[in-house]
Parts: structure tokens; C-alpha cells; sequence
């Protein structure tokens, strides 16, 4: 074995520890030298500047008295002369008459010395003497010597590591090698030597003796166990007599060594002699029916051989005088002198379990596949199951409502009533069954019939809750239009008669009241009356001529119509309108829409009433509004978006019924909606509405895309 440290990375991983402390140690000493000569340095420009009151000032004190100039900068000069010393000056009424060196304001520390000089007998402050010492000469002579000394402990320390590295590989590493190699040799199934480590026989007792004894006495422990476990094999075999499930014991050919009761009991064997010394194959086919597991009658011989367990929760076993059963089955292998000699297999019978999950299965493929929405919460009201049904009806992700509290998928107090009602009632342990609408996740108004019942365990516990719901929005929708398509036709049965019978009195009253005014002379009152008079006439005239229109007597002829023509013409008209009620209209057409084949003119009257029913939403404050198309296969899509105050949720299912009207009485006759909603559905398609109070309304027609040229019947 090489003693070559570098192939011990234990010894490197000491070593290199060694060596990082050793260069923070070396550092922080080092720096801490520096520090203290520093001082030392600065301590001793200090002192020298202090020296100068005895040395140079009483001089300078005495020249400067009688302004000798040469005197006083040889004087001044005799100052600078040391390296740290880089200024000094004289100066008498705050004014520098002598000087010498260069003022510095980088790295430097000064001193200022008053000059004071006696004449007679009165001392007389006659300038200062200032002197400014730099640092650059200290910080020089410590980065030299910083780099010595840190040289000199780099030196050191490599030396000092390289020979703590062979000495770690020789006293400790060396030894750790021979153990590890020789716990790679140890087998249990066979005795092997004592660990013996290469030392003196005399060396003292340390922790590489202590490991060394300690690996002798496992691996002696090791191979007692082995022979212990071989003996109670034999007692396990009589254990697996008394388990529920079916055991045998086969060799490395398949011949079966034994085998418990309940094996021959599944098998409908007479006797254990018809099994023992026999072939499992040949008495009995397994067959896995988990494609992850080779299916083939030999596959489990075959795994086990390789050394490798054999499990298959659904296989069937076939016997030979018997149709089979399905179980479950496991095999392991064991092992004599590092081969595999055979392997315990396991088994038992899951006909019945099989049913269940099939039956679960069924089960769960008819919720998938189901219309209605169904989850299932547990007994802290948490979603820990729910159908695609769900995910289409509420609009949100399975993934995303697993775990979360049923009552957070709306905050609408219609829902968190129905919420309410029906926690209370299942809680008591009976179903509740009601009617709910909602907005779903992306807006939409949805109605739904809900069943919600109590899940209990048998105990009488409730563990879950089903709630299972069908959403009957269409139906609803359905039922609402049937309404009002009998509402109009029973005024198109008095439409024509109210037409008949009111316009032509009506005429007459107008002609007469024309008559009377241009006859006579009236004062300004009455004639202010009688215009009245004409214009409710006028009024009653569009009424009924409106009603006419309701009951569909215009045959107006079909014709293919361009939408975005229709819808620039309405704009282009309706300018000032949208100018005066400070109104922005936006425009957007996503894609090129298909011609329609239609009325335009009675197409273009519902647009218009839609677009005037948006500015009135919008007054006074005024508003955008926003006219948006697009088309499909089937259908042009034309929606008419104002930001006003929205519609009451309690009068939308009215809000296309004759003579209903969210205005004031003298503002509207309530027929505008009802008859756009007539000529929409004359045309076979659909006007629908979404609002939201307070913020603005869309009305969005449905037009269907005709390919002929003759409208529908």
C-alpha cells in the first residue's frame, strides 16, 4: 500500500484545514503587528512635532520679531527636511508670510504652535507656526513590511503542512484504507480472519485499535446472526402456516419445498403430498395481467432468478381442474452461498376486491362522463373530489378547487344562502334539494338544480358530503323565451285591432285640431294647448305604428347586408349625439364577418335602439361605448358595450317583455327591447344581455350566416 499522502483524501482534507486556520491565524497576527507599528510610527511624528516648541520655535520666534526673511525659511526648511514632514508655514494675522513644502490634504495630520515673543517684560503673540506631517512614508514602510512577514508565514505554514500531510497518511489514513478493504472482503455466510492492522505489536490502545477490534467483533457477531437466521427460517415456516394468505416455497427449478394450509385451501388441493416435490407450473398457471409485468406463465421464475422480487397485485391463477381465481402475488427470493436458491411466494385470493374495483371503476367512468357536476367534500366541508361535469359548470380547474372549502366558489349572497341551507340540512343527517344561481368563474349567470346529501360511515358518522347539481340555464332560457314569444303573440292578436280601432279616431282628432287652429285666432295659451294636444297625437301615432311594427305586417324583402356598413351608417348619423352627450364610441371588428342575409332595415333599427338605450344609460356624465363583432361557421357576433348604471338583477328577466321599461314613464313605451328582440328572432337568431349594476351593460345579437338567398320559413 502507497504511503504517497495525496492518495488519502481524508489526510488532504486535514492538511488543507490546517493550512486555511493557520493563514487566518497568521493574517489577523499579522495584521495586528501592522496595526501596533502604525501607532507606533504616528505616535513618534507626534512626539517630533511636539519637540518643536523647545527646538525651532523660540528661533522662529525671535526672526519673526524682526522680520529676518532669510532666517526664517532656513529655519523652515531645517523643519521639512524629515520625510514625514511635508509643510510648514508662518503666519501673522491670519495671513502665511513664510513658507515651505507643499500643502497636502491627503493622508496627513497637522500641528499648530503659537508664537509668542517677550518684549519688554510683556509676552506679545506675534503668529502661528503651522507644520502638517504626511503619512505616505508610514504606509510604505508597513506594506513592506506586511508582505515579509506574510511570506515568511506562507513558507511556513506549506512546510509545516506538507510533513502533517505524510504524517496524517502514515499514523491514520493508511489504516483507514486496510479497514475499508477489508470490511469490502467480509461475507457472513463464511469466517474470515481478525482485522490486523500493520503497527507494533507493543503500540498502546487508541481509537485505530478500538475500530480495528470493533470490525473483528462484527464481522464474528455477523456470521453467528447468519447462522441464526438460517435456523429460524425454519421456525418462520412454521409461522407462515398459520397466516390467512397462501405461502409456498419453491427452489431454483420451480419444485415445490413446502407449502402453509391456505395454499392448498386456494389451490383445492386434497392433500400438501399433491404439491410438495412437484412443479408449480406444472399444477398451476400465474399469469400477470399488469402490462408493466411480462404476463408470460415463467415470469415469475424467471424474476426471481435474476435475484429479484416478483410482485403483480392482478394476476390469475389458473388451475388444472378448476376455472381459477384472481390474487395478488409476491415473491422473494432467497439466497444460499450468494446464489439465489429459490424464493417464499405469496398469495391470496382478490376475486372479490377486483369486483369492488371494477365496480368504483364503472362508477367513476359514469361521473367523468356525466352531464350533471358532482363533488364530494369531507367532513370539514374541504373539495377532495370533483367531476369534469363541475369543472364545465363552475368554470374552475379541478387541480386548482382540490382541498379548498366548498363555500368559496362564489361570494353571491343567493349562493351563500343556498349554502348555508344546505350545510344545515345534511349536517342533520337528511338531503336537501333546491335551485341556485350563480355566476360561474368566467361570468356567466347559471342556474342549477342541486341535491346535496350526508355520506356516514358505519358508525352513523357523516365523513363526506355529495352535492350533485344539473344546470338547467338552457331550460330556464327556454322557458323564459316560450314566455315571451306567447306574450307577443297574444299582441299580435290586438295589434291590428288597435291599430284599426285607435288610428282612426286618432287621425281624426289631429285633422280636427289642426283645423280648429289655423280656423281660429287663439291667444297664446290656447295655442300652446292645442300643440300639446298635437304632439300627444303624434306620439300615440308612433305608439300604435311601433305596435304594428311588433306584430311583423312590414314585409320589408330579405336581402344580403354587410353589418359593418350598417353599423358605420348608424355611427356616422348619430355624431353629434355622442358629441353632446360627451360619449366615445370604439369600434372593433376581429375578423372579417360574413354577409347576412336579412332586413337591413329592420337589422339597422335594433342596432340603433341598442345604441340610443346605451347613451340614455350613460347620461349625464356621459361614458364609452364600445361595438364589437366577430363570426364563426354559423354566426356573426355583434356586441354593443355603454359603461352606465346597468340593469337591476331583479328586472333582467323582464327587460325584454312588451310595455316593460327601466326609464321613467314619460321617457319610453317599453316596447323598443321587445320589438328588436321580435325582429332578432324573426331572423333565427338570438339577442341576449349581461349587466352588471353600476358599471354598464352588453347587449350581444346572434345573427345566423345564411348560405342561400331565400330566408327560412
Amino acid at each position: 500500500m502507497s504511503i504517497y499522502p495525496l492518495n488519502s483524501p481524508v489526510a488532504k482534507k486535514l492538511v488543507w484545514w490546517f493550512i486555511a486556520i493557520s493563514t487566518i491565524v497568521a493574517l489577523f497576527s499579522t495584521g495586528i503587528q501592522l496595526y501596533l507599528d502604525y501607532r507606533r510610527e504616528v505616535d513618534k511624528t507626534r512626539l517630533y512635532l511636539s519637540s518643536l516648541k523647545e527646538t525651532y520655535l523660540p528661533s522662529i520666534a525671535e526672526n519673526t520679531w524682526i522680520m529676518d526673511d532669510n532666517q526664517i525659511n532656513t529655519l523652515l526648511k531645517g523643519i521639512t527636511n524629515r520625510d514625514d514632514i511635508v509643510y510648514a508655514a508662518v503666519s501673522t494675522d491670519k495671513q502665511v508670510q513664510w513658507s515651505s513644502g507643499d500643502k497636502t490634504d491627503i493622508d496627513r495630520f497637522q500641528a499648530r504652535l503659537p508664537i509668542y515673543y517677550l518684549n519688554r517684560n510683556s509676552i506679545e503673540r506675534i503668529g502661528t507656526l503651522t507644520v502638517i506631517a504626511n503619512l505616505e512614508k508610514i504606509y510604505k514602510q508597513l506594506i513592506r513590511r506586511a508582505l515579509i512577514v506574510l511570506l515568511s508565514n506562507a513558507v511556513k505554514t506549506f512546510i509545516v503542512a506538507a510533513l502533517a500531510l505524510a504524517v496524517v497518511q502514515y499514523l491514520i489514513t493508511r489504516h483507514l484504507q486496510a479497514m475499508s478493504a477489508h470490511v469490502l472482503r467480509i461475507t457472513f455466510n463464511e469466517p474470515h480472519p481478525p482485522l490486523k492492522l500493520d503497527r507494533k505489536e507493543d503500540h498502546q490502545m487508541d481509537e485505530l485499535t478500538a475500530v480495528a477490534n470493533a470490525l473483528s467483533s462484527m464481522q464474528k457477531r455477523g456470521y453467528a446472526a447468519y447462522h441464526e437466521v438460517m435456523q429460524g427460517e425454519k421456525q418462520l415456516r412454521l409461522f407462515l402456516n398459520s397466516t390467512e394468505e397462501g405461502v409456498f416455497g419453491i427452489n431454483s427449478d420451480g419444485v415445490v419445498l413446502y407449502a402453509n394450509t391456505k395454499c392448498i385451501q386456494l389451490l383445492k388441493l386434497a392433500a400438501e403430498t399433491d404439491f410438495i416435490g412437484e412443479k408449480y407450473t406444472d399444477l398451476f398457471v400465474c399469469r400477470c395481467l399488469n402490462k408493466q409485468v411480462s404476463g408470460s406463465s415463467s415470469a415469475l421464475l424467471d424474476t426471481i432468478m435474476e435475484g429479484n422480487t416478483f410482485v403483480c397485485e392482478d394476476s390469475y391463477i389458473s388451475c388444472s381442474h378448476e376455472d381459477g381465481f384472481y390474487a395478488e402475488v409476491r415473491a422473494y427470493p432467497t439466497f444460499s452461498a450468494g446464489t439465489c436458491s429459490g424464493a417464499v411466494v405469496f398469495f391470496y385470493d382478490t376475486s372479490d376486491k377486483r369486483e369492488l374495483r371494477h365496480q368504483m371503476e364503472l362508477l367513476k367512468e359514469a361521473l367523468d362522463n356525466s352531464p350533471v357536476s358532482v363533488f364530494i367534500t369531507d367532513n370539514d366541508l374541504n373539495i377532495v373530489y370533483a367531476n369534469p361535469g363541475f369543472e364545465q359548470g363552475t368554470g374552475y380547474r379541478i387541480d386548482t378547487v382540490i382541498g379548498k372549502k366548498a363555500g368559496s366558489l362564489s361570494n353571491e349572497n343567493n349562493f351563500k344562502w343556498a349554502y348555508q341551507a344546505a350545510i344545515e340540512q345534511t349536517l342533520k343527517g337528511s338531503s336537501w334539494q333546491g335551485r341556485i344561481r350563480f355566476r360561474n368563474k368566467v361570468g356567466a349567470n347559471r342556474v342549477v338544480d342541486v341535491v346535496a346529501s350526508p355520506i356516514s360511515n358505519d358508525l352513523g358518522q357523516i365523513t363526506n358530503l355529495v352535492a350533485v347539481s344539473r344546470d338547467v340555464t338552457y331550460e330556464e332560457e327556454m322557458q323564459s323565451h316560450l314566455v315571451t314569444t306567447q306574450k307577443q303573440k297574444a299582441l299580435g292578436r290586438l295589434s291590428a285591432s288597435i291599430a284599426h280601432e285607435f288610428g282612426n279616431p286618432l287621425l281624426g282628432i289631429k285633422s280636427l285640431l289642426k283645423d280648429f287652429r289655423e280656423r281660429s285666432i287663439l291667444p297664446p295659451e290656447d295655442n300652446e294647448l292645442v300643440g300639446i294636444a298635437l304632439d300627444e297625437c303624434g306620439r300615440l301615432q308612433n305608439l300604435i305604428r311601433d305596435i304594428n311594427n311588433f306584430y311583423g305586417t312590414e314585409k320589408t324583402a330579405h336581402s344580403f347586408c354587410d353589418l359593418k356598413e350598417i353599423v358605420d351608417k348608424i355611427l356616422f348619423f348619430q355624431q353629434k349625439t355622442f358629441l353632446d352627450n360627451n360619449i366615445i364610441p370604439t369600434v372593433t371588428h376581429k375578423n372579417k364577418l360574413e354577409e347576412i342575409f336579412a332586413k337591413e332595415d329592420q337589422l339597422a333599427q335594433v342596432i340603433l335602439n341598442l345604441i340610443l338605450n346605451g347613451i340614455e344609460a350613460m347620461k349625464p356624465e356621459g361614458g364609452s361605448l364600445s361595438i364589437t363583432s366577430r363570426c364563426d361557421q354559423d354566426f356573426v357576433y355583434l356586441a354593443i358595450t355603454d359603461t352606465g348604471s346597468g340593469i337591476n338583477p331583479s328586472m333582467m328577466d323582464r327587460i325584454f317583455e312588451p310595455f316593460f321599461s327601466t326609464k321613467p314613464e314619460v321617457e319610453g313605451t317599453g316596447l323598443g327591447l321587445s320589438i328588436s328582440y321580435g325582429i332578432i328572432t324573426a331572423h333565427g337568431g338570438k339577442i341576449t344581455c349581461q349587466s352588471i349594476e353600476g358599471s354598464g351593460s352588453t347587449f350581444t345579437l346572434h345573427l345566423p350566416v345564411r348560405r342561400s338567398s331565400q330566408p327560412e320559413a
